[in-house]
């Protein structure tokens, strides 16, 4: 917890609070340097002149907060919360907060710098606030945070949220040697962008992996296509979600021949279509050609005449 005071405050101007230099006061969830997550400055515009105070906490749990649960499944890393006297009708403006985390708790999270936010609570409801990286030390990264106003606060951590979406089995009956052909569709309703590591069962065997990179608020689709070795009814799945069931038959001599060479090899092929180019294609029998030199030869014979 840490106190701070700001005497003869002036309408208009904006002014910058230190909460860091606050360490005489009592005492210090925010500004430690043992504390894993801390506020460390305010910015804001009161439009009244005099004096006011904030009181601001910062701990993992503060009796009292809301349940932190966004639409994206962002996790919270800490609450704030920050009484004031000023009211929020008194100030003009958004309010900049500045914060810190220690990048070991980053680390130990996972969590990249570009995936923390801070929200507030408002109207029932948690909302992420426009939130930017400031600088980066050995011991923590600093952010800062604008926001319309103060109230109860979260420093959260971002995350990917992924959700297979559809799982479609081409065809319900292939043959030995034929492949199994499986549409997926994954989405990812998260934060963060993410990683997602798909794999295709049959029954419980893991027959085929892809790792899909998707976009946060995206979506990705993709193919696996698996060869059919054993006969039998399977169940497809990707992941937990289940996609139907796939019969896989005996092949045919049918479909075995027409696998192996349905017209015979390429080169018995070629050699059915190719003519050499040392032979001379045989005579062709015309009746009409015929007919017309007949005809020539009996108009010969009567000029003769």
């Amino acid at each position: 917890m840490v106190n701070a005071s700001v005497r003869k405050a002036q309408a208009g101007k904006r002014g910058r609070i230190d909460l860091q230099s606050q360490r005489g006061r009592p005492t210090n969830a925010s500004n430690s340097s043992l504390s894993p997550v801390g506020v460390t400055a305010m910015e804001l515009t009161p439009t009244r002149n005099g004096s006011f105070s904030l009181n601001v906490t910062a701990a993992p749990d503060i009796e009292g907060s809301p349940e932190f649960t966004t639409d994206d499944g962002a996790e919270a890393m800490s609450h704030i919360r920050v009484n004031h006297s000023i009211s929020n009708e008194e100030l003009n403006g958004s309010v900049d907060i500045d914060f810190r985390v220690d990048r070991g708790r980053l680390e130990d999270r996972r969590v990249e710098p570009e995936n923390v936010a801070l929200y507030r609570y408002e109207n029932g409801s948690w909302s992420e606030l426009s939130t930017s990286v400031l600088n980066v030390t050995e011991e923590a990264v600093h952010f800062r945070a604008e926001s319309p106003g103060l109230s109860e606060f979260a420093a959260g951590a971002k995350r990917a949220r992924f959700s297979v979406e559809t799982v479609d089995v081409a065809v319900e009956t292939v043959e030995v040697g034929d492949d199994l052909r499986v549409r997926v569709r994954v989405a990812n309703d998260g934060g963060a962008d993410g990683t997602y590591d798909a794999q295709l069962l049959l029954d419980e065997t893991i027959v085929k992996e892809q790792s899909l990179t998707i976009a946060a608020g995206g979506q990705r689709r993709t193919l696996f296509v698996h060869p059919a070795t054993d006969t039998g009814t399977y169940e497809v799945r990707v992941n937990d979600v289940a996609g139907g069931t796939v019969s896989v038959q005996a092949a045919t001599e049918q479909s075995r021949e027409t696998t192996e060479d349905p017209a015979g090899t390429a080169d018995e092929r070629a050699s059915r279509t190719t003519t050499s180019a040392t032979e001379m294609p045989g005579p062709v029998f015309n009746p009409v050609a015929l007919l017309a030199a007949v005809l020539c030869g009996l108009g010969v014979r009567i000029r003769r005449r």
